[in-house]
């Protein structure tokens, strides 16, 4: 038995205790049990679960500036932390108006979660605004956000144009 699992005696009865749960721990367990009286056996399932501890998000811009070639494609990139992807909203604005995907802006997104100290997830999401055919009316301030049901956060980016 591993040295996270022990068996205790308490009260007439015998337990198995896990100490510092992870996924190593995970399966099914089974418990036979004889005496004079007879025979029984039982079986437990074993799942980990990971707490999500509500954070507000943050928002981070791979870059603050991007600069192309007129007529190139831009992509911008912002990363955001504490964002479980059942209560998250994205969004791009240019100039206060909203982005969507039309035949020149394509947004993507992708979320990721790791396992933190085996007990925390960390929920994140990056995300990108592709511009395709890029022309002075696309240069200026574009901003990235986040909301969740924690909050709301933003990261900004310029795009300009070689001269």
């Amino acid at each position: 038995m591993p040295p996270s699992i022990k068996q205790v005696r308490s009260r007439g009865s015998l337990d198995l205790v896990f100490k510092k749960v992870s996924m190593m721990h995970r399966g099914i367990y089974t418990c036979h049990a004889v005496n004079r009286l007879g025979k029984d056996t039982h079986f437990v399932i074993v799942i980990p679960i990971y707490f999500s501890i509500p954070r507000p998000p943050r928002v981070v811009p791979l870059h603050h500036v991007v600069t192309v070639s007129k007529g190139s494609t831009a992509v911008l990139v912002c990363s955001a932390k504490h964002t479980p992807q059942r209560y998250t909203a994205l969004f791009w604005n240019h100039l206060g108006t909203r982005v969507t995907n039309t035949a020149r802006h394509h947004i993507k997104s992708r979320y990721s979660e790791r396992i933190v100290k085996k007990k925390y997830k960390d929920e994140r999401v990056d995300m990108s605004l592709s511009i395709g055919h890029v022309g002075f009316k696309d240069v200026g301030l574009y901003t990235c956000g986040v909301v969740t049901d924690v909050g709301r956060h933003v990261g900004h980016v310029e795009l300009r144009i070689k001269e």
